[in-house]
């Protein structure tokens, strides 16, 4: 996968050839007034026992989205059906001031399925990014840490099925990116940028496009076709430069197209 230079908005319009909305469900809790718990059923989730909201100024505990964040007695949400869980912002303190990590166990029908990586909160008030880091179907999260120490903002997930992406490795150095659930034998690009947004093509054929990928930094790192099965899988030797970036795929496969899931470079 060569990393090459995004040289203008209308780059993306004609290599990937596309007309999309980003199709992730992010839940921002902003419309929450106040501080209360939060109620069951907000953002289709059915069951958020023991969580609340704020939405006044409280650094390091700085929502990604203002003005509102959550905070946890319990750590767990329960969606109380089949979703593709993709992550959350945090902030918060973290080992310098004596707390625990933060990660995420995922289960399935009660089932351990999967358990993330980490992310040390630094105090500093800079919300930080944990990807679930699993492409499978979940039904209940459990926020693993020192619960009263951290806040958790913008909860991002997936209904059942579409186009997902995943990557795997440790950069810099080899890293796979794999996809499914794309529309059989279509032309797609992959794009990346230094941090998630809005970015918004502004013409041609792409215009009105919206990507969970922000403009700083935004580059055309690969172009191809989705395969025969609508899954694949690119890898490569990738530098320095791009670790901790974000990545999101597009395919052109209709009007509108499809977007997939971001994902960050380990």
């Amino acid at each position: 996968m060569r990393f090459r230079r995004f040289f203008s908005a209308m780059a993306i319009c004609a290599v990937a050839g596309v007309a999309a909305t980003a199709n992730a469900d992010v839940i921002h809790f902003d419309d929450l007034v106040g501080q209360s718990s939060v109620p069951n059923g907000y953002g289709t989730v059915q069951d958020w026992t023991g969580w609340s909201y704020y939405d006044w100024a409280q650094p390091p505990y700085n929502p990604h989205s203002p003005p509102c964040r959550v905070y946890t007695s319990t750590g767990t949400f329960r969606y109380g059906r089949d979703v593709v869980f993709d992550g959350a912002w945090f902030a918060g303190h973290g080992t310098s001031r004596g707390f625990l990590p933060i990660y995420f166990t995922l289960y399935r029908g009660g089932q351990l399925v999967h358990t993330s990586g980490q992310i040390d909160l630094q105090s500093d008030g800079v919300p930080t990014w944990l990807a679930s880091g699993y492409t499978g179907l979940i039904d209940t999260v459990t926020v693993n840490g020192s619960h009263g120490y951290y806040i958790m903002d913008d909860v991002t997930y997936f209904e059942a099925g579409g186009l997902r992406m995943s990557i795997a490795g440790t950069c810099p150095g080899r890293v796979t990116v794999s996809w499914n659930g794309a529309t059989p034998s279509r032309p797609m690009g992959i794009a990346l940028a230094n941090s998630t947004g809005n970015f918004v093509i502004p013409g041609g054929v792409c215009g009105g496009t919206q990507l969970g990928l922000s403009n700083q930094g935004i580059q055309l790192a690969y172009t191809g076709n989705t395969g025969p099965n609508g899954s694949g899988q690119v890898s490569s030797n990738v530098g320095t430069a791009a670790c901790r970036k974000f990545i999101q795929m597009v395919v052109a496969d209709g009007s509108p197209c499809t977007t997939s899931n971001v994902v960050q470079i380990p």
